[in-house]
């Protein structure tokens, strides 16, 4: 009985520690922004990694070498009313028609959106992009991007993501940027109390009632 009472208490505390996650979940929206050389083409193949990729072309002899934003939201989620958010994070699958020592593209813009916006802090890298698909993964279980959550925020239909593309390089030229995959978000929280705050772990020893007398687990032996 001791043991299995032990048990349910670690439980109990590891639960209110370590909170919860939802996702990884894909988007329902896929657009863009119009804000690049030129159109990404059938944005809505971003969805998920299938080899159909959302593309276009960074144009750097006639442009700017740059991308527009190809943006992701209505991704439903359903975090809980007075849930406090610890960290997203979030995903892409791409590749570049060019990479070469001198030349190739790399991102330009990763950011988190609210209300149809980014928000927060730009994680984009510098690395370069093959021209086989390899995957980047953007954000922690404790990275809030900058700025603050609310559950309401995350559940909205425009909460999304949003990344762009850039030439990089000596030898600038002209190429073709493929995204197989924008999204794959991953939310992690802290759920709420029954009562709707958030839970607090409490470290005060509980009283079990075991027949006729009160015995304190934590100095009994357990």
């Amino acid at each position: 009985m001791k043991k299995l009472l032990f048990t349910f208490f670690l439980l109990l505390i590891t639960s209110q520690c370590f909170g919860a996650s939802q996702g990884p979940l894909d988007g329902g929206t896929f657009t863009d922004d119009g804000s690049g050389d030129n159109p990404w083409a059938n944005p809505g193949y971003a969805v998920t990694t299938n080899g159909q990729a959302a593309t276009t072309l960074l144009d750097f002899v006639n442009g700017s070498g740059r991308s527009g934003n190809l943006q992701a939201t209505n991704f439903g989620f359903t975090i809980p009313t007075g849930s406090t958010i610890l960290g997203i994070v979030t995903a892409s699958t791409n590749k570049s028609s060019v990479s070469t020592p001198v030349s190739g593209a790399s991102d330009l813009n990763v950011q988190l959106m609210r209300g149809g916006a980014g928000v927060g802090n730009n994680l984009a890298t510098a690395t370069k992009y093959l021209t086989t698909y390899s995957s980047s993964s953007y954000g922690d279980a404790a990275n809030l991007w900058g700025t603050t959550w609310t559950p309401a925020q995350i559940n909205n239909s425009s909460f999304g993501v949003e990344m762009s593309s850039q030439v990089i390089g000596v030898n600038l030229v002209n190429q073709t940027i493929y995204y197989d995959l924008v999204g794959d978000i991953t939310v992690y929280y802290t759920p709420p109390a029954s009562g709707g705050a958030p839970k607090q772990m409490s470290l005060a020893p509980k009283l079990i009632r075991f027949g006729k007398e009160d015995r304190n687990p934590s100095i009994r032996g357990l």
